[in-house]
């Protein structure tokens, strides 16, 4: 893989599918790694090459602070709109004991009134759950490194049954 560039030196070139490193102001400290498109929108007067999660507010275009990106060739089948969740940077998942894949890593924005925001901005994504196979689904935890560790300790009371 290769290095992650900092945004604000050294924007991409070309209109495409990246993976971002985005710091999370959910979990302070951690940062969350998404696939998504840098895409050509209106920006005003002018046309302006930017992520998808960027935010103008008539007048500027504006991005994360300590946002870094990266090319990806493996994702590049996402839809212009969508954001895929890749994970939390250093968190790996263990292999799920159904199928011993690793599971899939989602996320949404819970406003505190309830509800879900659309196209929420990565920095911001705090209800977390994994899926799989037959395995299902987790329930919507707050940080994805306790659904890791809940995981491994369950999977570890299984082995260790007769």
């Amino acid at each position: 893989m290769s290095e992650w560039i900092n945004f604000s030196v050294e924007k991409p070139a070309t209109a495409g599918v990246y993976e971002w490193r985005v710091p999370s102001a959910a979990l302070p400290g951690e940062f969350v790694i998404v696939a998504a498109h840098m895409r050509k929108r209106g920006a005003g007067y002018q046309d302006v090459l930017s992520p998808s999660f960027d935010h103008w507010d008539g007048y500027h275009v504006y991005v994360t602070k300590d946002l870094k990106w990266r090319p990806t060739t493996e994702y590049g089948a996402i839809k212009s709109y969508e954001r895929r969740v890749i994970g939390l940077e250093g968190l790996e998942h263990c292999k799920c004991i159904y199928c011993a894949k690793r599971p899939t890593l989602h996320a949404v924005q819970v406003p505190n009134g309830g509800g879900v925001v659309v196209c929420a901005e990565p920095q911001y994504l705090n209800s977390w759950w994994l899926e799989c196979c037959t395995w299902g689904k987790t329930p919507h935890f707050a940080n994805p490194r306790d659904i890791e560790s809940m995981r491994r300790r369950a999977i570890a009371r299984a082995k260790a049954m007769p």
